[in-house]
């Protein structure tokens, strides 16, 4: 099954919610504040979402956000598009099937890998970090968007994989990668480029042309998510952060202590926003 089958078919299984493509459009036509937040307020699940996100660590605001419209001028237009995608995103594959991939446990993984992503491009001067945070969140979506349809193959990659990303078994057993598949899909909603090509190009930044900041703040992100999980302190070495591309501080201007400050923020946020985002996963951290 060539990737362009793969992606109709899961664009056809899973497809953005309403408001998110609602929203799109608004923005697209450059509406005001308050048309969006009107937009927003007609979704009670996502206006609580996004209003719990706006007062947790995730920003770490000095006042309450008590109004949409108030998250809208705090966070900006695209900013809040970003984090209603990324707050959607659970519910738009809940139809995945669980026997093949610990669902908790993606998400879990997914939720860090987006706040390390978050707080080390914000050491990086990466302004737009709820970009970040998507393209996080996001960066395997391509296995979910596999799995209900080469159930086998991803259950083969998983265990030969043994807990690692290995784009080579990917690319050898499906001609493809998760993250080739990602991209697609992300594409066919008309995600932004910024974020689509973050994805794409995790596994070899330094081929993102003008988002190769992006793909390997992706790229460190999704391993130290990994040391993280693992019960790791942010300061000690592990096999997940031995397997970063040894060039990612020339390639961002970072340092170790701030990719350790990252996690750190991270570890510190993670269950909050967890609960939020992916609230079975928050019970397992």
């Amino acid at each position: 099954m060539s990737i362009h089958d793969v992606v109709k078919e899961a664009a056809r299984l899973y497809s953005l919610p309403d408001i998110c493509l609602q929203l799109q459009e608004l923005i697209s036509k450059q509406a005001s504040v308050f048309e969006i937040a009107d937009q927003v307020a007609l979704d009670p699940a996502l206006t609580a979402r996004l209003l719990k996100i706006a007062n947790s660590p995730f920003y770490n605001f000095p006042m309450q956000v008590d109004s949409v419209s108030r998250a809208v001028r705090l966070i900006g237009t695209n900013e809040l598009y970003n984090l209603a995608l990324a707050t959607s995103a659970v519910s738009t594959f809940n139809r995945v099937p669980r026997d093949v991939l610990d669902m908790e446990s993606f998400w879990e993984l997914s939720v860090y890998t987006g706040l390390v992503a978050k707080f080390l491009g914000r050491h990086c001067g990466f302004r737009q970090g709820e970009r970040l945070f998507t393209a996080g969140l996001l960066f395997n979506i391509g296995l979910l968007a596999l799995l209900e349809q080469k159930p086998d193959a991803c259950r083969t990659i998983l265990t030969d994989s043994r807990g690692h990303f290995r784009a080579d078994i990917e690319q050898s057993l499906l001609g493809y990668t998760f993250a080739d598949v990602g991209h697609a899909l992300l594409s066919a909603w008309r995600l932004p480029t910024s974020i689509t090509l973050a994805i794409k190009h995790q596994h070899l930044p330094e081929t993102a042309g003008a988002e190769r900041v992006a793909a390997s703040i992706i790229h460190v992100a999704r391993y130290a998510a990994q040391h993280l999980l693992a019960g790791q302190a942010p300061e000690k070495p592990s096999e997940f952060l031995a397997a970063i591309n040894p060039g990612w501080k020339d390639m961002l201007g970072s340092t170790d202590e701030q990719l350790q400050d990252a996690m750190r923020q991270t570890r510190d946020s993670a269950l909050q926003v967890l609960s939020i985002i992916a609230p079975s996963a928050a019970v397992v951290v």
